[in-house]
C-alpha cells in the first residue's frame, strides 16, 4: 500500500490523495491524463467516469473506492437565517430539522424599492418617488408646470362645470365661446330657443323677428347665446320674469348690423358681458370701464375709434359707437346715456365738451348731418304730464353781461375755405314737420322767460330785405288769446278784433274803417271861408268847391267838400 496522489499535469495541483495498492485504474470523474505517483514510481492511469449525482465512496482497506448515491438522513444542532428587513424570515433557527422560508415584508403604500433620493450611493429601501427619480425620463412631463407636446387629450367636463378641472376644446365649444360656422341658427320667424341650442349663435334673416330665450334657471351657469348681426332688426326677449342684466330689462331691440351675447347665471338672469372683468365676475356694479389719461400738446385722444364703411348696399343704422341705456320704472336717479363734462381753466383756445362734424366729401354726396337730436314717444299719449324735449340748451352763470358773450344757441354761417367763393346759408334756424300735414307745431318760436328784455331783436344785423317775412294770410297776434291781430290778406293789411276787421289799409292806398260807428268826423268852418253851395249832391256841380272827399261808411258812400285854406 502506498500513498498515491492524482495530480493535474497542467496545473500541477493535487486532485486526489489516497493510500492505494498498486492498481492500474481508479474510478474518478472523467478527467484523462493523470499521473499516479507512489511507492517511488509513477504510472499512467485510466480514469473511469462515475454516474451523475454520485460521490466517490471508500469501500474499506484494500478495496478500491467507488461512486455511490448518498442515502440516509442526519440532524443539525443550529442553523439560522438573517435577511434584510424588507424580507420576513420564518422557521429560523433550525435546531434539529425544519425549513427556512423568506417572504416580502409589508411596506407603506405608494412607496418603491429604490436607492437613496439624494446624496451618495447606498443600499436600497422602500420610499416615495421624488421629482429627481423621473427627471430626464423621455416622454414624461413634470408635475410642476408640465409642458405637453403633441395633442394631449383629457375628459370633457359637463356643460356648466365651474371647478378647477381642466377644460377641453370640446367643453369650450359647448360653452359657446368659440362657435363653429355650422352652429348658426337662421331665424326667419318668431322663435323660442331651447336649452340644447344654447352655446350656439343665431342670425336674424327677416325684420321684426322676436327671439325668446329659455328660462335662465334651466341653462347651466356660464352657457351663452349670441344673436348675431344682420341687416335686419328684431328683439331678444326673456321669459318667466328673467331679466337682461345690467339694464334690468326683459327686452333688447336690435337694429341692423347689431349683435348681442348673453350668458346665463343659472338662476333667473342673463348677463350681457361688456369686458373681460365683467364676463368673469358679472356683478355689473359701479363703473364698468374707466380710462384715466393725461393729454399731450399734440393731437391726442384717450380713446380713438376709426371705422371705414366701404361695403356695398345695406340697410338700417350703422355706426362706430352705439350706446343703449334702458331705464326701468323704479330708478329715481338721473340716467344719462351719454355724458360729456369738460372743466375748462384755459385762457386760450376753443374748448368744447361735445363736438360733431359732418363733412360732405364730393359734389354728389348725399344729405349730411353733423348732429341729430331726436326725442320719441313710442306710445300715443294725449296731453302728456311730463316733458319730451328734443334739445335743451342751458346757459348757467352769475353776473351781468354787457358784452353779450353769454349765448344759449349760436348759429354761425361761414365759408369752409376763407379764401373761397362767397356762400349762402339758406336757414339759420328752421322749424318743420317732416312734410306731414297731420303734425301740428303749436309754437315754432316761444319766449316764456318772466324777465326778458327783447323777444326778437334784429337791430345789430344788416337786413337786406326784411327783418321778418310772412306769407299772405298769416297774422301777428297781440294777446295770449290772439283776439287782436294784424294780417295781410294779399290786397291789404287789416286789423282784426275777435276775427272781425275794424281797420283796413288797402294796397291801393285807401283806408277803410269798419264797425257800428265806422267813421266819426268833427269839423268847423274856418273864419272867412267860402260857404259851399251844394246842388244835386254831385261832386263838381257846385261852383267854388275844389275838392270832394269820398267816404264809405257801413256800405254807404258819402261826399264831403273840402277847401284849401
Amino acid at each position: 500500500m502506498a500513498h498515491t496522489t492524482f495530480q493535474d499535469y497542467n496545473q500541477n495541483t493535487p486532485i486526489v490523495s489516497a493510500w492505494l495498492n498498486d492498481v492500474d485504474s481508479v474510478v474518478y470523474p472523467p478527467t484523462a491524463g493523470l499521473l499516479v505517483a507512489g511507492g517511488g514510481y509513477a504510472k499512467t492511469t485510466t480514469v473511469i467516469e462515475g454516474a451523475a449525482g454520485t460521490v466517490l465512496v471508500s469501500n474499506g482497506p484494500g478495496v478500491p473506492p467507488s461512486f455511490s448515491n448518498l442515502t440516509g438522513s442526519g440532524t443539525v444542532t443550529f442553523v439560522g437565517l438573517s435577511l434584510p428587513n424588507f424580507l420576513s424570515v420564518s422557521g429560523s433557527p433550525v435546531t434539529t430539522t425544519g425549513t427556512l422560508t423568506a417572504t416580502l415584508a409589508t411596506q407603506t403604500a405608494n412607496t418603491v424599492f429604490a436607492g437613496p433620493s439624494s446624496g451618495g450611493d447606498a443600499a436600497p429601501t422602500f420610499r416615495q418617488l421624488t421629482t429627481a427619480d423621473i427627471t430626464g425620463l423621455s416622454g414624461f412631463a413634470p408635475l410642476n408646470s408640465p409642458a405637453f407636446t403633441g395633442t394631449p387629450t383629457a375628459p370633457t367636463a359637463a356643460a356648466g362645470t365651474n371647478t378647477t378641472q381642466l377644460s377641453t376644446t370640446a367643453f369650450v365649444q359647448n360653452v359657446g365661446l368659440n362657435w363653429s360656422q355650422t352652429a348658426g341658427i337662421g331665424l326667419t320667424t318668431n322663435t323660442t330657443l331651447t336649452v340644447a341650442q344654447m352655446g350656439r349663435w343665431g342670425i336674424l334673416q327677416a325684420n321684426g323677428v322676436v327671439v325668446t330665450l329659455p328660462l335662465a334657471s334651466t341653462v347651466p351657469y356660464g352657457i351663452g347665446f349670441t344673436l348675431a348681426r344682420a341687416p335686419f332688426y328684431g328683439s331678444l326677449v326673456t321669459q318667466g320674469g328673467d331679466l337682461l342684466q345690467p339694464e334690468g330689462a326683459s327686452v333688447r331691440t336690435l337694429y341692423g348690423n347689431e349683435s348681442i351675447t348673453v350668458v346665463s347665471n343659472g338662476a333667473g338672469a342673463w348677463f350681457v358681458p361688456i369686458d373681460a372683468a365683467s364676463a368673469t365676475n358679472p356683478n355689473f356694479a359701479g363703473t364698468q370701464i374707466s380710462f384715466i389719461s393725461t393729454g399731450g400738446a399734440t393731437d391726442q385722444q384717450s380713446i380713438s375709434m376709426t371705422r371705414t364703411a366701404n361695403y356695398s348696399g345695406g340697410s338700417g343704422v350703422n355706426g362706430t359707437v352705439r350706446i343703449v341705456d334702458t331705464v326701468g320704472a323704479s330708478p329715481t336717479s338721473f340716467e344719462w346715456a351719454l355724458t360729456s363734462i369738460m372743466n375748462n381753466s384755459a385762457t386760450a383756445g376753443e374748448n368744447v365738451a361735445v363736438y360733431g362734424q359732418g363733412n360732405r366729401q364730393t359734389t354728389t354726396t348725399g344729405a349730411t348731418w353733423a348732429g341729430v337730436m331726436e326725442a320719441r314717444e313710442v306710445v300715443a299719449i294725449n296731453n302728456p304730464s311730463t316733458a319730451l324735449v328734443g334739445l335743451e340748451v342751458d346757459n348757467r352763470s352769475n353776473g351781468t353781461d354787457a358784452s353779450g358773450n353769454r349765448i344759449g344757441i349760436d348759429v354761425v354761417a361761414a365759408r369752409y375755405n376763407t379764401s373761397g367763393a362767397a356762400t349762402t346759408c339758406s336757414y339759420g334756424v328752421r322749424v318743420q314737420n317732416d312734410g306731414d300735414s297731420s303734425v301740428t307745431v303749436n309754437e315754432a318760436f316761444s319766449v316764456v322767460a318772466n324777465n326778458c328784455n327783447y323777444g326778437f331783436d334784429t337791430s345789430a344785423g344788416v337786413i337786406n330785405i326784411a327783418a321778418m317775412r310772412m306769407a299772405a294770410g298769416q297774422a301777428i297776434a297781440f294777446d295770449v288769446n290772439s283776439t287782436n291781430q294784424l294780417k295781410y290778406d294779399g290786397t291789404g293789411l287789416g286789423y282784426y278784433v275777435s276775427g272781425s276787421e275794424v281797420v283796413r289799409l288797402n294796397s291801393s292806398g285807401s283806408l277803410s274803417l269798419n264797425g257800428a260807428h265806422g267813421l266819426q268826423l268833427q269839423a268847423s268852418l274856418s273864419t272867412g271861408g267860402v260857404t259851399p253851395v251844394l246842388t244835386a249832391n254831385k261832386p263838381g256841380s257846385s261852383s267854388g268847391i275844389g275838392t270832394w272827399v269820398s267816404l264809405i261808411i257801413d256800405g254807404n258812400q258819402y261826399w264831403i267838400p273840402a277847401w284849401s285854406n
